[in-house]
């Protein structure tokens, strides 16, 4: 029986762990081919086998630093020697380090702004030239809550994230038609099997309750399917209602 990404190969960055490997256990359920990219490629690989167990029509794992040009073309360039055409990326992978501002190294800010918004530029661009040669396809981001609502000790994170939702949109209407792109914004997610904190901000939530990977997936699966056709330059929110637009 045919499922909804029979056909489709995509990519997923940050795939070994979190919300990236909910992301490829949901990809691989609904029968796309998978080439799973992250800095801890031991990780990968392992998740590559879940995938293969879950219904993928191929699962293949490389490795990336997404903050590194060379490696980020290099890893595209492998990928698609192995699987052929992409028809998709969900970055998700990044890094989300804390420091009050006044304590904040030059290097810790560098290191955010390095992974969190240069490495999706590095990521969109070596993809973006292959979707366009091969006759188009979706990228979707990813961004946060932080970037519009302001926590403490987040200010490189949240800095992060608002660039990726400008430079989403920009790169929305630079590709189109081809490429339709648009932006996941998870909420609060818990990516272990922890139960959820109670009270705090859990109170904050109008569904009450925190986001697993699975509920995160379900969005970059969507922009990703041909359901979202008619989508791009957006930002979803999955955040339980956390916040509201």
């Amino acid at each position: 029986m045919e499922t909804e990404m029979d056909g489709s190969t995509l990519l997923v960055t940050g795939a070994a762990h979190g919300i990236g490997r909910g992301t490829a256990h949901l990809l691989a359920e609904r029968g796309a081919r998978l080439v799973l990219v992250d800095i801890d490629v031991d990780a990968a690989e392992a998740v590559a086998a879940e995938c293969a167990e879950r219904g993928a029509a191929e699962a293949v794992a490389v490795e990336v630093d997404v903050g590194d040009s060379a490696s980020v073309d290099a890893m595209v360039a492998d990928a698609t020697s192995r699987v052929g055409r992409l028809h998709g990326v969900a970055h998700i992978a990044g890094i989300y380090p804390q420091s009050p501002m006044t304590d904040m190294t030059d290097q810790l800010w560098d290191s955010v702004l390095r992974v969190n918004l240069t490495g999706t530029f590095y990521v969109c661009r070596a993809v973006a030239r292959h979707l366009i040669a091969n006759g188009g396809g979706a990228i979707v981001t990813t961004t946060s809550g932080t970037a519009r609502i302001p926590y403490d000790d987040l200010s490189a994170y949240g800095s992060s994230k608002g660039g990726v939702i400008s430079f989403t949109r920009t790169i929305a209407r630079e590709l189109a038609p081809t490429v339709r792109v648009n932006a996941i914004a998870p909420g609060p997610t818990i990516v272990t099997d922890a139960p959820d904190p109670e009270g705090g901000l859990t109170d904050l939530i109008p569904l009450k309750r925190w986001g697993r990977p699975d509920d995160i997936a379900e969005g970059f699966a969507f922009l990703l399917s041909d359901r979202a056709r008619y989508i791009t330059g957006q930002v979803l929110h999955v955040n339980g209602g956390r916040s509201m637009h």
